[in-house]
């Protein structure tokens, strides 16, 4: 057996896992090393990658040699989230992974054996995987400005904007003026949101100049786990080609029915923008020590009439 941990924070886990559904293939490069479990997908026609770092902390027990596959992201989801055990959303729920590359399974038990209890054991599929993992090269340009707020906060504002079908935004980080959203190309008009520097939702900015970036809403939302929403009976977003509510409705399958810690999605997101108008997305707890990091970058739309 290569891999045998059993999770000690199953919302957190879920929730690492949720933000990581960018691509309807669903399929993630999973890595385990002797410090974290690493999941990488890349998603979005190449324009997006999600990454999540999960280190031991998050793990009662962790016994694991280096090995890595790909295995699909929903199905792993709906793996962890069966059974009623997980109905009263408690964090100690039992929950086991173990692969051996002789059976080339990752298998996922969740509840008690014994009569205690009820046991539940899924048998996920893998494949080999290449050892390059699609990289946008944001740490290789120079950031020119990020700030830290409250995780429900962005993601209000984005389904605000999504709620007016507005195709594209343009996000601002200003040290002085804070972050502003600007929704775009949408038949009702524009949208802009000012989350201000000194409001109870920042945490922080830091850097010394205003930077901004234009992305599709659809992309931006899918990078802060924002949810779905709908003006009188249309999908968000104006119903742009490639926008997939597959993603949206699996990653809400996070949260099962009856919860709101599952699929709440992470307390503190991080917006950062790079010099080449690079959007990095992490989201992290406020403050806990199990550091679990889920980072994911966006790649600008491209204004041919700059050139």
């Amino acid at each position: 057996m290569s891999v045998f941990c059993s999770v000690a924070n199953v919302p957190l886990f879920l929730k690492a896992l949720s933000v990581l559904v960018i691509s309807k293939d669903g399929f993630a490069t999973v890595i385990f090393t002797p410090d974290a479990m690493i999941l990488h997908v890349g998603g979005k026609n190449e324009s997006m990658t999600a990454t999540a770092v999960l280190p031991r902390a998050v793990f009662a027990d962790y016994s694991v040699s280096e090995v890595r596959f790909a295995t699909h992201i929903p199905t792993l989801i709906d793996a962890v989230t069966l059974g009623s055990v997980f109905a009263t959303g408690v964090s100690g729920t039992p929950l086991t992974l173990s692969y051996s590359p002789a059976h080339c399974k990752l298998v996922v038990q969740t509840g008690k054996d014994g009569e205690s209890g009820r046991s539940v054991q899924s048998k996920l599929n893998t494949k080999p995987t290449s050892d390059s993992l699609l990289d946008l090269h944001f740490r290789d340009y120079l950031m020119d400005v990020q700030a830290s707020l409250r995780g429900d906060v962005i993601r209000e504002a984005i389904n605000d904007i999504g709620a007016a079908q507005c195709v594209e935004t343009t996000l601002t980080i200003s040290p002085t003026d804070g972050v502003i959203l600007k929704g775009t190309s949408s038949p009702y008009g524009e949208v802009e949101i000012h989350l201000e520097r000194n409001g109870e939702a920042m945490f922080s900015v830091e850097g010394t100049k205003r930077s901004s970036t234009r992305v599709h809403t659809e992309h931006l939302s899918l990078a802060c786990r924002a949810g779905k929403s709908t003006v009188r009976g249309k999908t968000s977003f104006g119903g742009a080609a490639g926008r997939d509510d597959y993603l949206f409705n699996t990653a809400a399958s996070a949260a099962p029915a009856g919860t709101t810690s599952f699929g709440s999605g992470f307390e503190r997101v991080t917006l950062q923008i790079n010099e080449q108008k690079q959007l990095s997305v992490i989201h992290s707890q406020r403050d806990n020590d199990e550091k679990v990091v889920v980072s994911v970058v966006v790649l600008p739309l491209f204004d041919f009439d700059s050139i």
